[in-house]
């Protein structure tokens, strides 16, 4: 389905990117892991521009923003749209009531009507066929209600908090959250280039870089049935395949045969040469990795399908046909993986 995507810039950045190590974040990125199955025709970036307040420690927060909006305008399909952010000196009372104390109080001006203006206005114009909004702002209650109820057009509210605004809910066609494991594959490169010239991140929110990170597993395909075996990670809930680290002296096959066997219960299998390699960016503890994971590709063996999994680890398992496996695998490179396997393992 053709996509519109709307975000509330501040609410993402206060629910789950303030003081994380996922502040770089490519929204273009994130909102693919979020909808594979749909074409993102536009993303609208809502924000408010951050003005320098005398007397507040950190005087290079509006430095740091541009900086990332211009990430943002390196995304073909994104638009900014921005509102008013004032930022001033308050009197306010002591909790404890024992006179008053000076504070910055900030307040953004104009986010939640430009959303639900363009929301309404992009709805009319019949230029979507769902909608996402990002945010758990309930004051969006009623655009979305215009939206779903009265023009008869599904769409999904996306929760940047670790729970879904009651009131949105309820209007809502469905609701996602945002986990912590997209937002580590969700990030713009340090080192960017646009027009202009050349730009990075910001010094405040990089990253340690860590070693690369190493992992290997099996693709296993049921030739009878011509199904290949999921398992779901119990520690994010994200589907793939069996997979995992090194131990000790092992092969790196030996190492993908212990897995199988560990999450599944699964043994036999005849491992065919053809592999396939997965290469990915997380953040973890502030620490950047380079992750790469290795897939030996096996034939099962029809005496040995019966999956006994590993629950400290694996929450759930499935033996899924091609396009199932495509829709319920939780990540991009894994969904590309399966396709080429599938491919190789058919013809």
């Amino acid at each position: 389905m053709k996509l519109y995507i709307y975000i509330d810039g501040l609410n993402l950045y206060y629910g789950c990117l303030k003081d994380s190590p996922y502040r770089w974040l490519n929204i273009s990125q994130l909102c693919s892991f979020l909808f594979p199955n749909d074409e993102i025709v536009k993303i609208k970036y809502f924000t408010a521009p951050i003005k320098a307040v005398e007397n507040d420690d950190d005087q290079d927060r509006p430095n740091r923003q541009q900086i990332y909006l211009r990430a943002i305008r390196t995304i073909s399909n994104a638009e900014i749209i921005e509102g008013n952010f004032l930022s001033h000196i308050v009197e306010m009372r002591r909790s404890d009531g024992r006179g008053l104390v000076s504070v910055i109080k900030n307040e953004e001006k104009g986010t939640d009507v430009n959303i639900a203006s363009h929301l309404l206005f992009d709805a009319h114009a019949g230029l979507f066929e769902k909608a996402v909004v990002i945010s758990n702002d309930s004051d969006l209650v009623t655009p979305v209600r215009m939206v779903k109820e009265g023009l008869k057009l599904p769409i999904t509210i996306v929760s940047p908090f670790n729970h879904n605004n009651i009131q949105l809910k309820n209007v809502a066609t469905n609701v996602k959250q945002i986990r912590s494991g997209v937002l580590n594959i969700s990030q713009f490169p340090p080192d960017m280039k646009d027009s202009v010239g050349r730009f990075s991140i910001p010094d405040k929110w990089k990253v340690t870089l860590g070693t690369e990170d190493y992992s290997f597993g099996v693709i296993l395909f049921n030739k009878i049935d011509k199904k290949f075996l999921l398992i779901k990670h119990a520690s994010d809930s994200h589907w793939s395949f069996p997979k995992g680290h090194q131990e000790n002296e092992e092969s790196n096959l030996e190492t993908a045969k212990r897995e199988l066997s560990e999450e599944t219960g699964i043994s036999k299998a005849q491992f065919l040469s053809k592999r396939f390699i997965e290469s990915y960016r997380f953040q973890k503890d502030q620490v950047a990795y380079n992750k790469k994971v290795t897939y030996f590709v096996a034939i099962a063996d029809p005496l040995d399908v019966n999956v006994r999994i590993q629950q400290k680890e694996i929450s759930s398992y499935k033996w899924v046909s091609i396009q199932e496996a495509v829709s319920l695998i939780t990540y991009k490179e894994t969904k590309n993986i399966v396709r080429k396997a599938y491919e190789y393992l058919t013809h």
